[in-house]
């Protein structure tokens, strides 16, 4: 997010949203507002799948802490790969 702040306006390190949210970027993302809100989205779920391994009272089995740590290095890959997308300015048209 603060990769994201940087490019679009502070308001979005803090909840405030994108500054131009109806701006379109690249036409996967649609626009600047409904980039922002999938990305907090994708931090939610990799924060949810961190709580879940850590809160466990029993160690789940290889196979599922396997699948759970395989899932956690995905998402890190993929937040990695779209703040390399913001740093270069490649998200706006």
């Amino acid at each position: 997010m603060e990769a994201l702040g940087d490019v679009w306006g502070r308001g979005v390190r803090y909840g405030e949203g994108p500054e131009q949210p109806d701006l379109p970027t690249m036409r996967t993302f649609g626009t600047r507002g409904g980039f922002t809100r999938e990305l907090i989205a994708l931090a939610d779920t990799i924060d949810d799948l961190e709580k879940v391994d850590t809160l466990s009272t029993q160690a789940p089995p290889d196979v599922e802490r396997t699948s759970v740590e395989g899932l956690k290095v995905q998402f890190r890959n993929i937040l990695e790969t779209v703040v390399e997308i913001i740093k270069t300015g490649r998200l706006d048209p």
